[in-house]
C-alpha cells in the first residue's frame, strides 16, 4: 500500500568535490560537496557563484569510499532537518543515498582560502513538495525586488518524519498567493545563508531558492 505521502518529499542532485575529509557524526558520516556554478538572478544578471552544501550518509553504506577529500563525485539524496550542536537551532542538510566518483580534468579542481576544495562547472538542483505551514510573506530588497518566503512541512520518503523547509521566490516568482495547507512543488538551488546571533555567534541555515514553483488550491481536510 503506498504512503499517504507518496506525492510529498524531496530530490537534491549534486555535482561537485569533496570539500574536506568526511567527519563522524553519530552513525553517519558529514562531509560537504562544494563547487562553483552559473546563477542568473532576478534582474536578469548571470553570475559564477560557489555553493558548499553539507550532507550526511549512513557509515555503513556501500558508497562511502568514494568520499576522499578533493575527490570529483555526484551526489543524490533529499533533505534532512537537523540540529546545530552549538547553537542548538534548526537546520536543513542533504541526506545522500548514493555517492558516485566521476571524472574531471585536474585544472577543474580549485583550492579555497581555507584548504578545502571546490569543482569548476559544478550542479546543484533540488525538488521539493510540501504544505505551507502557513501565508507566505512578502517583502522589497534592493533595486524594489519582490521576495517571498514560505516554510513547507515535506515528509521524509523513507521514515516517518517531517523536515520544514524555507523557500524563497524573487520577481514574478514572488507573486504566488500561497496560504496554510497549500500544497506548493518547488524546483530551484540550495542557499546557505548566515544570520548573526544577538550573543555575536553565527547561525547557518539552508534555504530553497526557487527557479520554478507551482502552487495547488488550499487543502480541505477531508476534501
Amino acid at each position: 500500500m503506498p504512503s499517504p505521502h507518496a506525492e510529498f518529499g524531496s530530490v537534491v542532485d549534486l555535482i561537485g568535490c569533496v570539500a574536506r575529509s568526511p567527519e563522524p557524526r553519530g552513525d553517519c558520516l558529514a562531509f560537504v560537496v562544494a563547487g562553483e556554478e552559473l546563477v542568473c538572478f532576478s534582474d536578469g544578471n548571470v553570475r559564477e557563484m560557489a555553493f558548499y552544501q553539507r550532507c550526511l550518509i549512513e557509515r555503513n553504506s556501500p558508497y562511502v569510499g568514494n568520499l576522499l577529500k578533493g575527490a570529483a563525485v555526484t551526489a543524490t539524496g533529499r533533505l534532512w532537518q537537523t540540529k546545530n550542536s552549538i547553537t542548538h537551532k534548526s537546520r536543513v542538510e542533504v541526506k545522500v543515498s548514493c555517492v558516485l566518483r566521476i571524472e574531471r580534468p585536474a585544472a577543474d579542481l580549485v583550492q579555497d582560502s581555507g584548504g578545502g576544495y571546490r569543482l569548476r562547472s559544478g550542479y546543484q538542483q533540488v525538488l521539493v513538495s510540501g504544505r505551507a505551514g502557513g501565508a507566505a510573506q512578502r517583502g522589497l530588497i534592493e533595486n524594489n525586488t519582490e521576495l517571498m518566503s514560505v516554510s513547507l512541512a515535506v515528509p521524509d520518503q523513507v521514515r516517518e518524519a517531517v523536515h520544514w523547509v524555507d523557500v524563497c521566490s524573487y520577481g514574478p516568482l514572488a507573486a504566488h498567493d500561497i496560504g496554510r495547507g497549500q500544497r506548493v512543488i518547488v524546483r530551484g538551488r540550495l542557499w546557505n545563508r548566515v544570520k548573526t546571533l544577538p550573543a555575536g555567534g553565527r547561525h547557518t541555515f539552508t534555504v530553497v531558492e526557487a527557479s520554478w514553483m507551482y502552487a495547488s488550491q488550499v487543502h480541505r481536510p477531508g476534501a
